[in-house]
């Protein structure tokens, strides 16, 4: 709705309405569901006891030969006492016939509305427990380390020298071995670099690595 309207606010202006407090709009063709539009006049008494200011604008879709005794009863839902306060007025209730609402201006409401609800759609309270499937919000990227286990592939080596529970020499000290798994990492990120003029090698405690070399520059 909100993509198929080409009008502004200015054009609210001719049915008395600024359009600068929310709107709530209900539309009702069948006399026989007043109750909705009572249930809605006493909530917008309750949200001006509270402070807050909402336009309600209420359609009479009857376009029968009750659409007269339906505006009556609308209009008799206003308290005369208190009818100047909210008839036509700033965070007021406006009673507008239907059919003297243009398709341009009907979509209008529709797409400036904060709550729209029609008799045609049941009762108050069925309604409001009428959930539209909400798109699932991705949870937040949290970046963990991950170690792989390699216990079940790679034999742990053994009688390894100055060994501190994560790492030792080999014995003839040729090499060092580090075995850690995701309980038991190493203290600090840990990497090693093997490298020379043109080439080099680094990897990590983590099982990342990455190599590079400088190809020769060719002379002729």
């Amino acid at each position: 709705m909100i993509i198929r309207n080409r009008r502004g606010q200015s054009a609210l202006w001719s049915y008395s309405i600024s359009g600068d407090l929310p709107i709530v709009l209900l539309q009702i063709q069948d006399i026989a569901n007043l109750e909705l539009a009572r249930q809605m006049v006493q909530a917008h008494a309750f949200w001006r006891l509270k402070g807050l200011m909402v336009d309600l604008v209420i359609w009479n879709e009857d376009y029968g030969g009750y659409r007269q005794a339906l505006q009556m009863e609308l209009l008799s839902l206003i308290s005369p006492g208190i009818i100047s306060d909210v008839k036509d007025k700033p965070g007021g209730i406006f009673i507008r016939s239907g059919e003297q609402v243009s398709q341009e201006d009907r979509i209008l409401f529709q797409a400036v509305s904060r709550i729209i609800l029609s008799d045609t759609f049941g009762t108050l309270e069925e309604q409001i427990k009428r959930r539209s499937k909400v798109k699932p919000v991705i949870p937040y990227f949290t970046p963990t380390k991950f170690y792989a286990s390699q216990e079940s592939a790679l034999e742990q080596p053994k009688n390894l020298v100055f060994f501190n529970g994560i790492g030792g020499f080999s014995p003839d000290g040729s090499s060092y071995h580090i075995t850690i798994s995701a309980e038991n990492p190493t203290p600090a990120p840990w990497c090693n670099v093997i490298a020379n003029p043109t080439f080099g090698t680094v990897i990590s405690e983590s099982g990342q690595s990455y190599s590079w070399m400088e190809m020769p520059t060719s002379t002729g």
